[in-house]
């Protein structure tokens, strides 16, 4: 596996067997947030062909963005709330363990993007401690510690970033992205038995059918998960990794 970068004009590939290529976490760095994918010690080869650059999230879009759309009020309050709850869940390991302060939380909010309204962020963040604690519901599922298996060893990862090289109808290209959530499953060797990836949304809907239609927009980038994490991670056998999306309604 490898990450794919041009010097004067030409794409290299960067083979290494460091521990964030190889799908585990550095020594120094949080068990379960990785850093950013470090080329330091890697051997470049030249890669030949067109490499293309893709991301998870812009997987089978048509990239027409309305730019009044995003900068309209509303939609900007929108995508701060989205921003603000993926970085309050990367703070979450399982719930079992303890949930942060919603104050502390609003606090550091409200001091860093002074456009918001305090109330918003405050309903935002209570919202979310409550929806996480609340028996049945997505969230609590998805922050809830999974049970393992005889010897079997459970791994989280949280927002941890990658770049991987894919083989894509005869071209390359070069998927980055960030998981936003990923629990693995060891054995007693340390060799990965199975994974499943969990995708964050805080888009809202009304009916089963909205939720549906946009389950079935977001496919082709769970599928690319799947991929990046089967690049990173040769040992994992593609049906032995699931993904999913899980809605907050905080």
């Amino acid at each position: 596996d490898g990450v794919t970068e041009k010097f004067a004009g030409t794409p290299f590939r960067a083979d290494t067997k460091s521990p964030a290529h190889a799908g585990t976490t550095p020594e120094d760095c949080d068990p379960g947030v990785a850093g950013n994918v470090s080329l330091e010690n890697a051997a470049l080869t030249p890669t030949f062909g067109r490499t293309v650059h893709v991301t998870p999230s812009g997987t089978g879009e048509r990239g027409e963005i309305s730019i009044a759309h995003i900068l309209s009020p509303a939609n900007r309050n929108a995508m701060r709330r989205g921003e603000l709850i993926h970085d309050w869940l990367r703070q979450i390991g399982w719930h079992e363990d303890g949930l942060p302060d919603a104050e502390q939380w609003i606090t550091s909010a409200v001091e860093t993007a002074r456009e918001l309204e305090r109330r918003d962020v405050a309903t935002w963040a209570r919202g979310l401690i409550t929806e996480i604690q609340t028996a049945g519901t997505e969230l609590h599922r998805a922050l809830s510690r999974p049970t393992a298996g005889t010897g079997e060893k459970i791994e989280l990862w949280r927002e941890r970033r990658f770049a991987v090289v894919r083989e894509t109808g005869g071209r390359n290209e070069v998927i980055s992205g960030s998981f936003d959530r990923v629990v693995l499953w060891r054995d007693t060797n340390g060799k990965l038995l199975r994974a499943t990836i969990m995708d964050f949304k805080t888009d809202g809907f009304s009916s089963s059918e909205e939720r549906s239609a946009i389950e079935a927009r977001y496919v082709p980038q769970l599928e690319a998960y799947c991929d990046a994490l089967c690049l990173l991670c040769p040992e994992l056998e593609k049906r032995a990794v699931s993904a999913s999306l899980v809605f907050v309604s905080a």
